[in-house]
């Protein structure tokens, strides 16, 4: 039930706040007992009541939400924004960026304005910041007064747990969720752009932070049960939407029933200007070697191979919650809220440490469920033509902070989608089933190649620093390239030891990467030196010994491998040739970063496996519940310094027997040949499948966009002819205009 507290009440509890005048308040606290069921709480009587009682009083949200199920509309797309602490620019940025989408929807006659929902999703009132509370203030119009219920919030949170203690013991149900519930609001947000457009905004405000997931659960379990729309969108605040971002996204989930998630490109918002970046503004910020280069490269090679190659073969590990987009549907017909949800749903403590790294990589979840949907035939796509913008983290530490979560998390979800393989035998795919066993396994050999980089990438450099020294005695350990080697043995063994006693956040380990990383950089520079050294030497052994007949030489076909690897980096510029001088610029930078990426990230990372928090979005403590804590804790540790010391002695004996097996005569000199090939192989599909993927869209766009438009539009017409939804004018739209971007 709506908040009407008294005059008195409203000063009382303002006396140290800022803003103590009476305001209406026009917000409802909901509570969630049941999937898509919503109730009311009252205060006054500390019970629940449905939303259609008479006694509630017919707020906005109420309104909005009552009226959707009696004159039975149609939600054809759904946006959640999840905020944790962004300020208020990176918030207005987002919005705007959506109203831009809503306007294109019109415009290009799809969707109409009332077909669509935002959802804005924050994270607690003691973590969202008060400048974004602000601005929901001004656009609500005075109808929000966070002051006044951030006083409240701590007494509301206790009255709540005590009436369901109360609840408990006379037999009844409780909540289902009785620490999230939410203050929600609803408000049509009118366009300046457009008078007849306008922006439905729900805004929940959860009582207490409980995390991104929560924020989730929120949108799937509580309103999209309710509203049942077509397609969903995810979005972080502070990501910024191309102004077709959402189209691309609508018209691929429409004109393909069989697209069960989509996700686009994404880069790096331009800090001063507010704007993405360009590349003469991005020149000229960062002429030389800048980490956020090397995430700008990271990024549109991520895009144009890891995308293109796993879209190829219609499963995708890992659509963005950042930035993608779902078939409900999808959603809907498989078990997922009992996995995705599983930390929140089941106030489980007795969770391992895998299942909890697991967590950490919900969204892969979520795509292996859609993908083995039973009886469906579901595939994952990337659209190249979506283009979102959002902050990359701009110190090493903060950037570290977030890949432990991402590597960890990515790693033991891999472990569970190939134990839960099986489940692709009752969907409905049929080629599906061969595409997907060939993804998987690629995937298996890069993380075992991952796993046992460290050993690999130790006894390549003894192998390349020797012979570059001419060294072939059989005790190469004190001599010049044994030397080189086992400096970066010496980086090893320092950063384990920073990472097992330090936390990212702690200043000792600040210190150590603050000089590991520049000289680490400049040693992997030397090393690529090196490749492409051994590269053209042989090339030029090559052309000198051509006329004389020789058969290649083993030494060609390494250089053969180094020049595939090469190629394939530069493959971003066939398609992005717009971005060559970031695309450059981002390599030299990568290269130079290459052992954050390599070494040091992977590392950390290991050395974390306790560490089940967010990175950058706060701590994760919540998912450890109960008596029980610190007991689970101890378990974790042992776990972690388990796997560690089984890692890192796998790895010794991979690096040094290499070593020695290289010495012996029947395989002298074949390590560097087999660890080229599998490294060349590894990147080499990855850069084949990516390029045939982005040719063919880019084909099928360039054929039958025009007719795939036409065909939703005249299927959202007829669907409105009988009564479905808004009748919408008829406007027909330059087909020439519904291009995206390239």
């Amino acid at each position: 039930m709506t908040h009407n507290y008294r005059c008195d009440e409203l000063q009382q509890d303002q006396n140290d706040l800022r803003h103590t005048q009476v305001v209406a308040q026009e917000d409802t606290c909901l509570v969630l007992p049941k999937k898509g069921e919503f109730k009311v709480w009252n205060f006054d009587t500390m019970s629940q009541t449905p939303l259609n009682d008479p006694q509630n009083k017919r707020t906005p949200i109420l309104n909005y939400l009552v009226d959707y199920k009696d004159k039975n509309k149609k939600l054809k797309l759904a946006i959640c924004i999840t905020i944790y602490n962004e300020g208020r620019a990176l918030f207005k940025r987002t919005l705007d960026s959506i109203k831009r989408n809503i306007d294109e929807f019109k415009r290009k006659n799809l969707l109409e304005p009332e077909e669509i929902a935002v959802f804005l999703l924050c994270d607690g009132f003691e973590k969202v910041n008060e400048e974004v509370l602000e601005e929901l203030k001004e656009i609500f119009q005075s109808e929000l007064n966070p002051y006044v219920r951030k006083a409240k919030i701590s007494k509301t949170i206790k009255d709540a747990a005590k009436h369901n203690a109360e609840l408990v013991k006379k037999g009844q149900e409780p909540p289902l969720f009785p620490d999230l519930a939410s203050y929600v609001l609803y408000h049509k947000y009118k366009h300046d752009t457009d008078e007849t457009a306008f922006t439905n905004l729900v805004v929940c405000i959860k009582a207490q932070n409980g995390g991104k997931l929560s924020s989730h659960l929120w949108f799937f379990l509580g309103f999209c049960e309710y509203f049942v729309p077509d397609y969903v969108a995810l979005v972080d605040a502070g990501t910024v939407l191309d102004k077709n971002a959402f189209v691309e996204f609508y018209i691929e989930l429409a004109a393909n029933k069989h697209v069960g998630g989509v996700a686009g490109f994404m880069s790096s918002l331009d800090d001063e200007k507010d704007e993405p970046s360009k590349w003469y503004t991005s020149l000229a910020k960062a002429p030389g070697i800048s980490l956020i280069s090397a995430q700008l490269y990271e990024y549109t090679y991520g895009h144009v191979l890891d995308k293109g190659f796993e879209s190829l073969t219609g499963f995708i590990h890992v659509l963005p919650g950042a930035f993608s987009g779902y078939r409900y549907e999808a959603m809907r017909n498989i078990d997922l809220f009992s996995e995705y949800f599983n930390s929140i749903v089941s106030q489980k403590t007795d969770f391992s440490c895998p299942q909890g790294n697991r967590m950490l990589a919900e969204d892969r979840i979520m795509c292996l469920w859609i993908y083995c949907s039973k009886g469906k035939s579901y595939s994952l796509k990337y659209v190249p033509t979506a283009w979102a913008w959002t902050d990359l983290p701009n110190t090493v530490p903060a950037l570290i902070g977030q890949r432990r979560r991402w590597l960890n998390g990515t790693m033991f979800a891999l472990l569970d989608t190939l134990r839960n393989y099986p489940l692709v035998y009752k969907s409905g795919h049929k080629l599906g089933v061969i595409s997907f066993a060939f993804n998987l396994i690629y995937s298996a050999i890069s993380l075992a190649a991952s796993y046992l980089g460290l050993g690999l990438f130790y006894a390549s450099c003894w192998l390349m620093f020797s012979s570059l020294t001419n060294e072939t005695d059989e005790n190469t350990t004190f001599t010049a390239g044994g030397a080189l080697a086992n400096t970066f043995l010496l980086s090893v063994v320092g950063t384990v030891y920073m990472s097992l006693l330090f936390k990212i956040n702690e200043e000792p380990l600040r210190i150590f990467l603050k000089m590991m990383v520049p000289l680490m950089g400049v040693y992997y520079l030397l090393l690529w030196g090196v490749v492409i050294y051994f590269a053209v030497s042989n090339l030029k052994w090559m052309a000198e010994n051509r006329e004389t007949g020789l058969i290649l030489d083993d030494s060609i076909w390494l250089a053969a491998f180094i020049i595939v690897v090469i190629a394939s980096h530069g493959v971003p510029l066939l398609f992005y040739p717009r971005r060559t001088v970031d695309v450059i610029r981002g390599l030299v930078s990568y290269l130079f970063y290459t052992p954050l990426y390599v070494t040091i990230m992977p590392i950390y990372a290991f050395c974390q496996l306790d560490d089940l928090s967010w990175g950058t979005k706060g701590a994760g403590d919540h998912i450890l519940k109960g008596n029980e804590k610190e007991k689970k804790l101890y378990q974790f540790k042992d776990f972690k310094i388990q796997n560690v010391i089984i890692w890192i002695a796998l790895n010794i004996f991979v690096g040094f027997g290499v070593i020695r097996l290289n010495e012996l005569p029947s395989t002298r000199n074949q390590f560097l040949l087999w660890y080229g090939g599998l490294f060349a192989a590894i990147i080499g599909i990855k850069a084949i499948g990516g390029t045939i993927y982005i040719i063919l869209f880019r084909l099928r766009r360039l054929c039958c966009q025009s007719r795939r438009i036409r065909r939703i539009q005249e299927r959202e017409r007829s669907r409105r002819a009988r009564g479905a939804g808004p009748v919408q004018t008829e406007v027909e739209v330059p087909l020439s205009n519904n291009t995206g971007r390239a």
